[in-house]
């Protein structure tokens, strides 16, 4: 798709960029989405919430949490809010890693902005619940 648009001349934007790197992530192909979204950086073109979280899904999903969570550095270097399902996704990836006190920091900067829902509430809980097993 990149290289017929870059035959035609036609620059992709992050509308393109957002539809491949979420086919992607959705197709569990997380290494060429990771691969394409760093060719979309050199290219100048900035991230949106849409590209972090398709990212930030796939990596939780692939059990690569850190890198998940390395996520959430680039979301605040380039003024991208994180959403509730994005926090939802960190602090499920945080307390997978253990990262008990790290949970609890990221949960209070999401009450910073974000309103939680019942859903994240309830995976915090059960998160909770079985930490106490």
């Amino acid at each position: 798709m990149l290289e017929l648009m870059s035959q035609r001349g036609v620059k992709p934007d992050i509308v393109t960029y957002n539809c491949l790197i979420r086919g992607l992530c959705n197709s569990d192909i997380c290494a060429e989405a990771t691969s394409l979204f760093s060719r979309m950086l050199n290219g100048g073109v900035q991230p949106d919430m849409e590209t972090l979280r398709s990212l930030i899904i796939a990596l939780y999903k692939e059990n690569k949490n850190e890198e998940a969570i390395s996520m959430l550095e680039l979301m605040s270097q380039r003024n991208v809010i994180p959403d509730i399902v994005t926090y939802c996704f960190l602090i499920l990836g945080l307390w997978s890693l253990g990262s008990c006190a790290e949970v609890a920091s990221l949960f209070s900067r999401m009450l910073n902005g974000v309103q939680p829902d019942v859903e994240t509430l309830s995976s915090l809980i059960n998160a909770l619940c079985k930490e106490k097993k």
